[in-house]
């Protein structure tokens, strides 16, 4: 016959449900665990859970990271895009100059004569 757990037999005072966690793989470790100081195996389980926290961290920190490198490439996909469809359709007509043109020398850039400096004798406007 199953009894149930949280039935307690006739005479016995009611089971408190157990919170403890179900081990997996060979138990030979426990009887060492069993045989040690309490403080130590205190201070074995703090180790064990600082280092469960921290590898929580940093599975977070390599899931953030992903999402950026995503974005990253998306956008670098995106721009390669719109640089292919810019090259694709110029806005401006490509006009190469003729063999004629080629052949001609460039003319020379005149720069604008200088004005002469004002006499300071001659009467301006501004006066």
């Amino acid at each position: 016959e199953r009894l149930s757990s949280a039935v307690p037999p006739e005479g016995l005072p009611p089971v408190k449900p157990r919170r403890g966690r179900l081990m997996k793989g060979s138990t030979v470790g426990m009887k060492d665990l069993a045989a040690m100081d309490p403080r130590k195996v205190a201070d074995i389980i703090a180790t064990v859970e600082r280092n469960n926290a921290q590898m929580k961290l940093q599975q977070e920190e390599i899931r953030r990271l992903r999402e950026f490198v995503q974005h990253l490439l998306a956008r670098a996909e995106k721009e390669k895009a719109e640089r292919a469809a810019a090259s694709a359709s110029p806005t401006v007509p490509d006009v190469s100059p003729s063999p004629d043109e080629q052949m001609l020398p460039a003319s020379p850039v005149q720069a604008p004569e200088p004005t002469p400096p004002a006499d300071p004798g001659e009467v301006t406007a501004e006066s």
